[in-house]
């Protein structure tokens, strides 16, 4: 028996034999917790049965779908943040005591962090604790903390040694809220509630016992607890985006007479926003499960929290006059499933709580881009000599985790680039009669196999699949690599294995994988999905054609040309050679010189017939999803490299004596664009598995990818050119060329609000999310 039938078993047995829906919660969370199933990463007997923390999933989806209560819900800080602390920093003693009634429910937990002199400043804080005997007394005031009117036990950074620098002289406890000398006071908030408190510590004796970790070693216990706090704030509170959604889709379910054309729009790219942000936070607990945890945490506690006062700011406006209106400031407890105009208050604290946005991007900025930090004295010298003493002394799925080979595949790909591609071999074939190198493009396919990926084994493919082959694609956008990318890989390879028929398949399939041969698409589209009423090619008599298609990508050197043509029984599709007689091709003059679109005329000039009128519909629609899944992979590789390159340039441009990187402003943006890059990941690989595995609606999944794909690979590429400055804006830097690139593929299928109308369409006119 594996690991994950295990759990699950163990899952099935807690259900079948303690009914969350017949005993009481603290009886089936305690089940729970003897089963190991609170937390499967901890060791057996301490709630965990020691497997991986992947498989937690396995068993909370279980225990959810039976009724079972989510315990982030019913002990937040416990569950989320105490727990895993206690394990990795305290003793057994401790532990064994206190786990199973904090998994419980019993033992409700708070946190005592933040000060009146000390919030995002955490390292300044002035709390004392003070050696007696073998025990502690610590006297201070904590602010800002959640549920500590009914919590039993508290976890409490001090100061332990105020002449040592503010982040050595720290160290961490578990406190008792009930022990002499704890006084808690609730602070009434603006949206009336009491939600947080204040707490006033007097002289409290703590048994040495209730220390977690070394003395003096409490900025590293509290950063254990800082980014379980970020995980849980992300993903299992009500502050995230990617929850608040149903919020805005039942008010505007709700109420059909306060919708206009305006708001339908900006609930769309809120949704696609909050979709993107509840992926990414699906690929960061997968990478997570993994043991090569990333930024993903961060990111979504950011991201969520900034779209969650949109998602609210939102129902606001669209209630008008209504939303001004507020029942009551006078309820005790905060109430998330309350008013929405209640909700709206309450939102305004998601950016502040938890870490602000502010300085979650400074840890962005400097932790994960490496960015140089802002210039400071105060880490060094003793802290009894800084400001606060001075005022004070009185953070699966298999989806999103990369199989070895596709991590060695991207490698050899990344390599073929850096011989073959990048700014400099652009700016050479931007100069070219055919706007890319053949050499490169057949050995593309004969050393590589690129183009053959997603083609069938008996037509000289591998049958990788289109993730393996988004992966490839990410890569080739990240060097700029001029070819027949979008024409070739995106649209008519799809469209072709698609087919019914053998015969074009078989003729043109293995040529085309192999790398030897190019092929364009000549069809219309809208918004991404085929446009047959657009279609200005016609068949004038049995394989002749006559018409003119414009934007054709990648159609001025194609050796093969997939056209739709009308016929007297509907628009069908047909092959024409490139060298065909009555083929004009015109190169037409484009903003990005690195992607060739042709004019295509025909004039009778001979085709072959690949598809049918009732099929060829079909057949389209497959080839744009699945362009639009690699045109969002492209724009993901093009983020990333943009990124890669502003954050070079900030650390190396010195100016005002020091790196631009340091300046809040500059750090900031690259923060944000960070954060763009890993939602627009999460949203591209999203929409290849899905299309890969049909897990679901191929245009959803590939509108939805392009709505964040585009705008981001646009804003990152403006804000790569701020950050370089005048240097950015002249002919010779390569940031004009990848700007010019994301601003045309943004619009290759579709701009972002046709997506966001076809999105509309399929989510909020149809009233059904998958949220």
């Amino acid at each position: 028996m594996d690991d994950r039938e295990l759990v699950e078993r163990a899952a099935r047995r807690v259900v079948a034999e303690h009914d969350p829906r017949k005993v009481s919660q603290r009886e089936f969370l305690g089940a729970v917790y003897d089963a190991g199933l609170a937390w499967v990463r901890f060791p057996v007997g301490l709630g965990g049965l020691g497997v991986a923390r992947g498989l937690q999933e396995a068993a909370d989806r279980i225990l959810r779908a039976a009724g079972g209560p989510d315990p982030f819900v019913v002990n937040a800080m416990g569950y989320g943040m105490a727990a895993p602390t206690m394990l990795e920093h305290g003793r057994p003693e401790l532990y064994e005591k206190l786990l199973r009634p904090l998994a419980t429910g019993e033992h409700i937990w708070c946190q005592m962090f933040s000060e009146p002199g000390a919030g995002s400043d955490l390292a300044g804080l002035a709390t004392m604790a003070v050696r007696d005997g073998a025990d502690w007394r610590v006297t201070g005031q904590k602010v800002w903390t959640s549920r500590a009117h009914e919590a039993r036990y508290g976890l409490l950074l001090a100061r332990s040694d105020p002449d040592a620098p503010k982040h050595r002289g720290l160290t961490y406890f578990v406190i008792g809220m009930d022990w002499p000398g704890v006084e808690v006071r609730p602070l009434r908030q603006m949206t009336g509630n009491a939600e947080f408190n204040e707490v006033y510590l007097t002289d409290v004796k703590v048994p040495d016992l209730y220390r977690l970790g070394e003395v003096g070693d409490g900025w590293r216990v509290a950063m254990t607890t800082l980014m379980n706090e970020r995980s849980a704030l992300g993903g299992h509170t009500p502050l995230s985006g990617a929850t608040t959604i149903a919020d805005a889709l039942e008010l505007w379910a709700e109420r059909p007479d306060l919708h206009t054309p305006v708001m339908r729009d900006r609930l769309a790219g809120l949704w696609i926003e909050a979709r993107a942000l509840r992926l990414d936070g699906e690929r960061g607990r997968a990478i997570a499960a993994t043991g090569a945890p990333g930024p993903e945490a961060t990111v979504s506690k950011l991201a969520g929290a900034e779209l969650n006062q949109r998602i609210y700011a939102f129902c606001i406006e669209l209630l008008g006059l209504e939303g001004t209106l507020y029942g009551s400031y006078d309820a005790p407890a905060p109430d998330f499933s309350g008013p929405i105009q209640q909700r709206f208050l309450r939102s305004r604290a998601n950016t502040i709580e938890g870490g602000t946005s502010d300085i979650l991007r400074d840890i962005l900025g400097e932790r994960v881009l490496g960015l140089p930090g802002e210039p400071r004295d105060d880490t060094r010298r003793p802290w009894r000599e800084g400001p606060v003493a001075d005022r004070e002394r009185a953070e699966t799925s298999r989806r999103y985790v990369f199989s070895p080979a596709q991590e060695e595949f991207r490698e050899v790909v990344r390599r073929f680039c850096a011989e073959t591609a990048g700014p400099a071999a652009a700016r050479r074939l931007m100069e070219s009669e055919l706007g890319y190198d053949p050499g490169v493009w057949k050995r593309l396919g004969a050393e590589l196999g690129v183009p053959g990926l997603t083609v069938p084994a008996r037509y000289g493919g591998s049958e990788e699949g289109l993730v393996t082959l988004a992966i490839a694609v990410e890569e080739l956008g990240a060097a700029l690599l001029c070819g027949p990318v979008l024409g070739t890989l995106g649209l008519a390879v799809p469209a072709l294995t698609a087919l019914t028929a053998e015969a074009p398949k078989a003729k043109l399939l293995p040529r085309l994988a192999k790398g030897e041969i190019t092929a364009a698409f000549a069809v219309p589209d809208r918004g991404g999905r085929f446009a047959p009423d657009a279609v200005q090619v016609e068949e004038i008599a049995p394989g002749t054609l006559e018409g003119t298609v414009r934007h054709v990508v990648d159609g001025h050197a194609a050796d093969v040309l997939i056209v739709a043509a009308r016929t007297g029984g509907g628009v069908a599709l047909f092959a024409v050679d490139g060298t065909a007689e009555g083929l004009r091709r015109e190169p037409m003059s484009t903003m990005d010189l690195t992607r060739r679109q042709a004019e295509v005329t025909l004039r009778s000039c001979s085709a072959e017939p690949i598809a049918p009128p009732r099929e060829a519909a079909g057949v389209c629609d497959h080839a744009f999803a699945t362009a639009g899944a690699l045109l969002a992979a492209e724009q993901v590789g093009g983020c990333r490299h943009l990124l890669e390159l502003s954050v070079a340039y900030a650390r190396d441009r010195f100016q005002f004596g020091r790196p631009i990187g340091s300046f809040q402003a500059v750090k900031h943006r690259l923060a944000d664009m960070l954060v763009r890059s890993e939602l627009a990941r999460s949203a591209a690989y999203h929409a290849a598995w899905a299309l890969q595995d049909g897990s679901e609606d191929p245009h959803l999944a590939a509108g939805f990818a392009q709505a964040v794909c585009g705008p981001a690979y646009q804003e990152v590429a403006a804000a790569a050119v701020q950050v370089h400055g005048g240097i950015a804006f002249t002919w010779e830097h390569q940031a004009h060329l990848y700007y010019k690139r994301a601003v045309t593929d943004a619009l290759l299928l579709g701009g972002e609000h046709s997506h966001r109308d076809r999105i509309a369409a399929l989510v909020l006119d149809a009233a059904g999310t998958d949220e």
